[in-house]
């Protein structure tokens, strides 16, 4: 199957490359990605199955996300680059920029707080349409996207970055970031033969200690990462136990919303002071931090603030 549609840069008019004031020519060079028919297939699946889980959940999908769920319907049929994502995001005054994977959370607060959304340029395996391990371009375009056309949406998104692009990045985070991002390879690594269990689950020990000690006294980009977590990837808002899925995390994982749908989770209310609830990175969680509303999300993004720098280094390394 041909996807000249997705790759098409010379389908593009002149006007094109000028569209909502956004310059799509610097998009050019990051255009056209290489996705084997393998990847393209993962995509039409994910696609269809994505539009089925949608239809039977409808009634949990918050409207923020449900308003808008067919602002993708034009990449039915393979992979769109960049210069489709960002003609499809002009009209809002976003871009889109590919980014490697599971980028870390300042990364992603400077370009949110720019108005561009990451992209990972990974996708998943064929074996993990309904749950991938690591954030990928199916997590990234189908779950954050549509929630984007939503003026509130936006508001609140930017709310967030607007903090966190403002605060120091301690060693503590970079740390933190590694750590979660080696434990992601490795599992993934795992899947090919090239990491034992017992490898993943030492790291994850390291991590865990780690984590654990810096709960303490957490950093406050840690924090505003902590908040991004309950919020934009796994948040959803829930009155008289009734669930609307908010999270580009919970929208991607089929099996996570399935599970959501069930009524089969544990949920405790969110706010500032909780936010270090563990979470997992590269699995299903084991309970939730949910709001009744989102003014109440608003409240814990409004406490992240910056502190001495410093202060978390002298606890650890002092």
């Amino acid at each position: 199957m041909s996807h000249c549609l997705f790759g098409g840069v010379s389908l593009l008019n002149e006007r094109s490359f000028k569209d909502g004031g956004v310059d799509l020519m610097t998009t050019i060079s990051q255009a056209l990605p290489s996705y084997t028919e393998t990847d393209h297939q993962t995509w039409r699946r994910f696609y269809q199955e994505f539009q089925n889980h949608s239809k039977l959940h409808h009634g949990i999908i918050h409207p923020y996300y449900r308003d808008h769920i067919d602002v993708l319907a034009s990449f039915a049929e393979g992979i769109p680059n960049l210069v489709d994502l960002n003609l499809l995001l002009a009209p809002i005054g976003w871009t889109a920029k590919h980014v490697d994977g599971y980028a870390p959370g300042w990364k992603i607060a400077k370009m949110i707080h720019e108005k561009t959304i990451p992209i990972s340029s990974v996708i998943r395996s064929p074996d993990e349409v309904f749950f991938a391990h690591e954030p990928d371009l199916i997590h990234d375009v189908f779950g954050h996207i549509p929630c984007l056309f939503s003026p509130e949406y936006r508001k609140l998104l930017e709310l967030w970055a607007n903090r966190a692009a403002q605060l120091p990045i301690h060693e503590v985070d970079r740390t933190a970031f590694h750590l979660n991002k080696s434990i992601v390879r490795a599992e993934q690594d795992e899947m090919h033969g090239k990491h034992t269990n017992r490898d993943i689950e030492t790291l994850k020990e390291v991590a865990s200690s780690f984590t654990s000690y810096l709960a303490q006294q957490p950093s406050p980009l840690y924090l505003a990462d902590k908040a991004y977590f309950w919020i934009f990837e796994f948040g959803f808002i829930q009155q008289d136990n009734r669930p609307q899925i908010l999270g580009a995390g919970l929208m991607t994982s089929m099996s996570e919303m399935n599970k959501i749908a069930s009524g089969a989770y544990d949920t405790r209310q969110i706010s500032f002071n909780n936010l270090m609830q563990h979470s997992q990175i590269s699995e299903m969680q084991d309970s939730y931090l949910v709001s009744d509303s989102i003014d109440q999300f608003k409240k814990v993004i409004e406490q992240i603030k910056p502190r001495e720098q410093g202060f978390v280094e002298e606890q650890l390394y002092g």
